[in-house]
């Protein structure tokens, strides 16, 4: 038959609000406060049909304050704290129903190219919470600088979400999905009647092309990870004309604790944590005039990504028990 397609109506707003203070204590201190506001009036467009659109509300709240101290004219120190808060709900359209069902399900059809149903991530619930304290050290000595410094960044995150839970049906046409349909409101007359599908000698009701899908088990799971983060960094300036940088990175992220271990699998009974992420860094910069108008630079390292959150949320609900997350 053909694709079928359906013009979808599409909005975003953004409200922004910004607040800075900046407070001079005295010639050596300063104290520097940021604020940032964001509202996101959004649109789930994640739905092939409008019908099933829903609002898509998105909030963002950063806090950093920032304290600067001289010491000594070669000595500098500086300290931050921030906060930042996400949130995202994901909401299935009121009034909406489908017979024989509690939830409206996502239809496939293929002849159509078409999707009948609301977003198969909704409905959903995402909230972080980041707390992070990070202090860095400078200290001028001759020809060095020489930086020290640390982070502890934690994440709170609170997930209420499990994945296809109104269920999935594909269809090859229409055709087919209009027999289970009759026979849902039916309460299975055709079934009962012998009916059989318009493409196959299955029984209606489960016309179909393959076995549906659909998550089962418990939505809502909260953990926590800790990072922390230390390094050393000299810049030296070797001679008028090159500096060279020289430090070391190490990072670990301290994994949470697993909420429903699979006793058939002991590996589910614990997140292995990552101790050896040592990253030395090497860089140079070489004034080629001498007039400081042309540089070559250059640099290397060795850099850790960290294990995201969303990972580490699929290895505690996935693990295979009643009280986890299960796809059929």
């Amino acid at each position: 038959v053909g694709d079928v397609a359906v013009p979808s109506p599409n909005f975003t707003k953004q409200n922004h609000v910004v607040g800075n203070v900046d407070f001079n204590q005295s010639a050596a201190t300063q104290h520097r406060f940021r604020f940032t506001l964001t509202n996101t009036a959004d649109i789930d467009t994640d739905a092939n049909l409008p019908t099933f659109f829903v609002a898509l509300p998105i909030q963002g709240r950063l806090f950093s304050y920032s304290l600067l101290h001289n010491f000594s004219s070669n000595l500098i120190n500086e300290s931050r704290l921030a906060y930042r808060r996400f949130s995202q709900p994901i909401t299935i359209p009121s009034g909406l129903s489908f017979p024989g069902l509690d939830q409206f399900p996502n239809i496939g059809l293929k002849d159509l190219g078409l999707d009948i149903g609301p977003n198969p991530n909704a409905p959903q619930t995402y909230v972080e919470n980041n707390y992070q304290v990070v202090n860095n050290l400078t200290w001028l000595a001759g020809n060095h600088s020489l930086k020290f410094g640390g982070e502890l960044l934690r994440n709170d995150d609170l997930l209420d979400n499990l994945f296809q839970e109104g269920g999935v049906y594909a269809y090859n046409n229409i055709n087919d999905f209009i027999v289970d349909y009759t026979n849902f409101t039916s309460s299975g007359a055709l079934r009962t009647a012998g009916r059989v599908c318009s493409t196959s000698t299955r029984l209606a009701g489960q016309c179909y092309t393959s076995n549906y899908a659909q998550g089962f088990g418990q939505p809502r799971f909260e953990f926590n990870t800790t990072d922390l983060a230390f390094f050393i960094q000299d810049d030296w300036r070797a001679t008028p004309r090159l500096t060279v940088n020289l430090g070391v990175r190490y990072e670990i992220e301290l994994m949470p604790e697993p909420q429903i271990p699979n006793p058939l699998y002991p590996q589910t009974g614990e997140f292995p944590t990552d101790k050896n992420n040592f990253g030395p860094r090497v860089g140079f910069a070489y004034d080629l005039t001498g007039d400081g108008k042309t540089s070559v630079r250059g640099g290397a390292g060795v850099y850790y990504g960290r294990l995201i959150n969303s990972t580490i949320s699929n290895a505690i609900t996935n693990t295979g028990v009643d009280r986890g997350q299960v796809q059929f």
